[in-house]
């Protein structure tokens, strides 16, 4: 990975859509993801590309991703895939800065884009564990740059994300 001055806000990494992921010591109880996504759309064709999740082969289970294949050109989705589905985020464009986050309670997912909810789905489980951002253990790694990440043991409220949007939380 690398980092460029010319994150969302202030430094972001940037992933080359090949071998760029970032290692963490594992993180668990997870309740919300939230970050900053700019995707490159020279690295989005086709394949679904994982952000957060059970990354190992083709599995998508329990997997937020990248999903250009919903949209038009130079679009995509944010998706969350638990183990029974797919659960759709509004489209984003590439190449440009979208704020998303995903909350669960456990049963109820709910999935915002620039700070408004996009929708709420029942699910059946959730990404509650991690240890690397946008793996590049299969051929579908996340090319483009990626800010502001904040992992949550906590469903965080509508009020609480439209913060984190507007930049209102600070970091730490």
């Amino acid at each position: 990975v690398t980092f460029t001055a010319s994150g969302k806000f202030g430094a972001a990494a940037v992933f080359n859509g090949s071998s760029s992921k970032i290692n963490l010591s594992t993180i668990s109880s997870i309740k919300t993801y939230s970050f900053w996504i700019n995707p490159d759309s020279s690295g989005n064709a086709t394949y679904a590309r994982r952000i957060f999740g059970n990354i190992g082969g083709t599995s998508y289970t329990y997997s937020i991703v990248l999903d250009p294949g919903f949209g038009g050109a130079g679009e995509g989705r944010m998706v969350y895939y638990d183990n029974t589905s797919a659960k759709y985020g509004d489209i984003i464009n590439f190449n440009e800065w979208s704020h998303i986050a995903f909350t669960s309670d456990g049963t109820t997912l709910k999935i915002y884009t620039n700070g408004s909810l996009s929708n709420t789905y029942t699910t059946s489980g959730f990404v509650s564990s991690i240890n690397e951002i946008c793996s590049t253990s299969s051929n579908r790694q996340f090319k483009g740059s990626i800010d502001q990440v904040r992992i949550f043991n906590d469903s965080l409220t509508s009020d609480e994300v439209t913060q984190l949007y507007n930049n209102e939380i600070a970091c730490s």
